[in-house]
């Protein structure tokens, strides 16, 4: 908490682009000047042992100031502000500086695999091995600064929700874990083992090379648009809860611009409900979703398929009809109906005399449902009960037993 509060500054509202930009230019300048000043000190190094591992460390080290640049770019041009061609803004341009560094992880990780397998066949070892450890120490410590530099990142990224400064963070601990095995390695390298350079360079280089792919393909998901979350439908499904005339909330899909997200739904609503009150539902919603969950929206509303309460009198109804002709039937009571997307579940129980045979309770339940579906199109699922007395004393039950 105290890292949190003594070296983030408060730069103002997280949604406002400028704002955003503010918390991007402090995380890549400070990454900047930290990452030239370890890639100076650790190529250097890397130079003086011919040490592979080192050097491929170096220049990760390196890449993570280049990455710094691009995402200086990306919130440069994410604070943009909509026109009439980006309606939305232009906070995407977040998502592509982040695909920018997934590519240049993947590059670098590509080009130091190739020189490890070759050092690795010509058993190309350490030179200098008497400043190993020394160097290896070092490299450890430099793990550290790296770590620290992650964690503030992240920080950052937490404070405006940045997918680009949570990947740049990763940059910064992918090059902390790489110090970490490059430091025990030299360190290793010291007591006879410099096998361990080149097989450490080939290791890291698939681990930078990961870690690419995984940026790539999250952001490539964000870029082409991903379905809502389970646990956001869930949200927003709790949002709807106690409206008035509202039955069912579905299709529901997120649209992601950085700074702004666009939730898109369909309202089903009693299909008694007139223009207005089907414009007044929809903006109950959008103040709800606006309140609790920050989030812009556009809502398409249509009448619901089953649901309202002339809809249930309709089921009733039916029901009454058909069930009328079976003799062994008592009553039904319990009816309720239960949307489930795009259709209708009507549940209900049915009271049948006591000694009905199994069967015959079975081969109704069949019927009823095909008649259901033919003529009001609802999925009927029946819980058959034991009743005493006629079909005289207790059909009328049905009427308030509801």
């Amino acid at each position: 908490m105290g890292f949190k509060s003594s070296f983030v500054p408060e730069y103002g509202d997280p949604k406002d682009p400028e704002v955003r930009a503010k918390y991007g230019y402090l995380e890549a300048g400070i990454s900047i000047l930290v990452n030239l000043l370890l890639f100076m000190v650790k190529f250097i190094m890397g130079l003086l042992l011919n040490s592979i591992s080192l050097i491929v460390d170096s220049v990760h080290t390196l890449s993570d100031s280049a990455s710094s640049l691009i995402v200086l770019a990306g919130f440069k041009a994410a604070k943009k502000p909509a026109d009439e061609e980006h309606p939305y803004g232009h906070g995407r341009a977040e998502h592509i500086a982040t695909l920018f560094l997934s590519f240049l992880l993947m590059a670098t990780a590509a080009a130091f695999l190739w020189e490890s397998i070759d050092r690795l066949m010509a058993k190309a070892y350490l030179d200098a091995e008497e400043l190993a450890l020394p160097i290896g120490v070092f490299v450890l410590f430099t793990a550290v600064v790296k770590e620290l530099l992650a964690r503030y990142s992240h920080v950052l990224g937490d404070k405006i929700g940045s997918k680009t400064l949570y990947a740049d963070s990763w940059h910064h601990r992918s090059d902390a874990l790489t110090s970490v095995v490059v430091g025990i390695g030299i360190i290793c390298s010291n007591f006879g083992y410099g096998i361990l350079d080149p097989v450490l360079g080939l290791a890291l280089s698939m681990l930078i090379g990961y870690g690419g792919y995984e940026i790539l393909k999250e952001t490539s998901d964000s870029l082409m648009g991903e379905g809502a979350s389970k646990e956001l439908k869930d949200k927003v499904k709790e949002l709807s809860r106690g409206i008035p005339g509202l039955l069912n909330v579905r299709d529901i899909y997120i649209h992601d611009y950085a700074a702004t997200q666009v939730l898109t739904l369909t309202l089903e609503v009693d299909k008694d409900v007139d223009v207005q009150g089907g414009h007044d539902i929809a903006d109950t919603m959008e103040n709800r979703i606006n309140r609790d969950l920050g989030m812009r929206c556009i809502i398409h509303v249509e009448p619901g398929s089953m649901g309202g309460d002339r809809d249930r009198r309709v089921v009733e109804s039916v029901l009454r009809n058909i069930l009328a002709s079976e003799e062994n039937v008592l009553s039904f009571h319990k009816i309720s109906m239960v949307c489930t997307g795009s259709k209708m579940d009507v549940h209900l129980h049915i009271v049948v005399k006591a000694d009905t045979p199994i069967n015959t309770c079975h081969g109704l339940e069949h019927r009823l449902k095909d008649l259901m579906m033919k003529r009001t199109g609802c999925y009927l699922k029946v819980h058959f009960e034991p009743g005493k007395g006629n079909r005289t004393q207790c059909w009328e039950d049905v009427q308030d037993n509801n």
